[in-house]
């Protein structure tokens, strides 16, 4: 075709055409939904071990004049669901040969006992280590008061295998040893619930049992390894569709004006990656 000779001495008029064809063939809106979600990431000095355990806890019901692990939870802004969001980590597994590095801190606690709170190795309560007791009480002298909000670390560089307990005290007499192993609760009874934040850990311990309102919010530590580093297992775009499609305008088999598609792609993909932090 010879423009020249339908647009004679100026291509004025045919790049008005085009133009006027380019707005006639609309590209459609297309969008991918891009919600990055992180599938987990990976403590490099520590590695908890739920030990074959995969049941969720049924959170009991907290007295009138306390508030619920989940009323606990969204006040602090750790974005957990109390019952969804169980872990069933029993023990946390590491390189004996090196030092971990802990912070706790005491986040809440409802309990008329003193709890002490601390670590043990191996699977042996009698390894129990001591960090903090809940209350200013003093039949403890030897062990740090914690208040409610506070931190403190520790270090531990024995053993394979650490757990984490609370021994509660009333009146001075221990009422009971309640572990992160469940087999060594009476009854193999779930005291502990854990919920992983990925830099941090949240523990939420029931120290009565069995007469237990199980609600959980005796005791919350919020434990974290600072001085290790975290490995994000992935993050997953996933399997969205992104599609594009280019519409004209033509007669239809009425002899009507109307849009009509002349080109469309749709295509699916799913993206993961690992990276450090």
């Amino acid at each position: 075709m010879n423009f020249k000779k339908i647009f004679p001495g100026n291509f004025a008029c045919f790049y008005l055409l085009i133009a006027i064809l380019i707005a006639s063939f609309p590209i459609s809106a297309f969008a991918a939904n891009t919600n990055l979600q992180l599938a987990g990431c990976e403590n490099l000095c520590i590695t908890p071990d739920s030990l074959g355990d995969i049941t969720n806890e049924v959170i009991g019901v907290s007295a009138a004049s306390e508030p619920s692990l989940q009323t606990i939870f969204d006040s602090n802004g750790f974005g957990i669901n109390a019952a969804a969001d169980q872990k069933q980590y029993q023990v946390w597994n590491h390189d004996p040969l090196k030092t971990i590095n802990f912070t706790v801190q005491n986040v809440v606690g409802y309990s008329a006992a003193v709890e002490i709170f601390g670590y043990y190795l191996d699977g042996d309560i009698d390894t129990f280590v001591p960090i903090f007791k809940s209350q200013d009480d003093p039949g403890f002298a030897t062990i740090d008061f914690l208040s409610q909000g506070n931190k403190k670390d520790f270090a531990v560089n024995a053993g394979s295998k650490i757990g984490f307990a609370i021994k509660s005290y009333k009146d001075g007499v221990l009422k009971g040893v309640h572990t992160t192993q469940n087999s060594l609760n009476k009854d193999e009874f779930d005291a502990v619930l854990v919920y992983d934040l990925c830099s941090d850990y949240i523990l939420a311990f029931e120290d009565t049992y069995p007469s237990s309102d199980n609600d959980y919010q005796d005791l919350i530590v919020k434990l974290g390894t600072p001085t290790c580093p975290l490995k994000a297992k992935s993050k997953i775009i996933p399997a969205d569709v992104f599609s594009i499609s280019i519409n004209s305008i033509g007669l239809d088999a009425s002899g009507q004006w109307s849009p009509r598609t002349i080109f469309e792609s749709r295509t699916q993909w799913v993206v993961s990656s690992s990276f450090f932090f």
